[in-house]
């Protein structure tokens, strides 16, 4: 027999996971002030993860930092292909961010709670997990290339500084609660392949007056909590 986790029980687990399981543990290796978890030299991978999982995590990066395609260490050369669960959650001196068209994944929380501003997601990337980019209060667009084919629920969530995104035209599904609460977001293009807009995906979207849905969309959730100002449908 198998369970479905409800949306509450998703958000406990994910809270959860960004108090942090062992408050204060470091991860991976410090190279150049990141922190990475290096895979065997055979694949010559490397995953950028977190410098603790405290509040204070990576609290003395600069405002703008760039992720290198490649780092080195014990004279072994590992490609950056990962941004790990958390890497960056609540590193709020955060605003910008240089992603490398090494990486592939962005996993679940990775800039939850940080003060990213801006942020350009590079066309190596196909998935981008949950609550990845969400309250981040200074976000204010964001456009997730054709080549992203996954994102997790709740991605987007309550980023309310949120006025335009662009949804590429690979993704096939906009997940549970993905825009849930950006109560600025009031400009959206979705892509000419989504077939599915699941529950609450763009519920509290107060400032979404009108939306443009593909005639690709086969399936369109509910809003169950119903506070959206959409007068227009398209």
């Amino acid at each position: 027999m198998t369970f479905k986790l409800s949306l509450f029980q998703r958000w406990l687990a994910m809270l959860s996971l960004i108090v942090g399981i062992s408050l204060g543990a470091n991860a991976g290796v410090n190279i150049d002030g990141l922190y990475y978890e290096l895979n065997s030299p055979k694949t010559g991978e490397a995953t950028l993860t977190y410098q603790n999982t405290t509040t204070s995590n990576y609290s003395s990066l600069p405002a703008s930092v760039a992720i290198p395609e490649k780092v080195t260490y014990n004279g072994t050369e590992y490609t950056v292909t990962t941004i790990a669960d958390h890497a960056f959650s609540n590193c709020t001196s955060l605003e910008s961010i240089s992603i490398p068209g090494s990486v592939t994944s962005i996993e679940g929380g990775a800039f939850y709670g940080s003060g990213i501003r801006d942020i350009i997601i590079p066309s190596s990337v196909t998935s981008i997990g949950s609550f990845a980019l969400s309250s981040c209060s200074g976000l204010t667009s964001v456009t997730i290339p054709n080549s992203v084919t996954y994102i997790g629920h709740s991605c987007f969530a309550n980023n309310s500084s949120l006025q335009s995104v662009v949804i590429g035209d690979n993704l096939t599904e906009i997940p549970e609660c993905c825009f849930k609460g950006c109560t600025y977001l009031s400009d959206i293009h979705i892509g000419s392949n989504v077939k599915t807009i699941a529950d609450e995906a763009f519920a509290n979207c107060t400032s979404l007056e009108s939306i443009s849905i593909p005639g690709s969309v086969t399936s369109i959730g509910t809003d169950r909590d119903y506070s959206y100002n959409v007068v227009g449908i398209y």
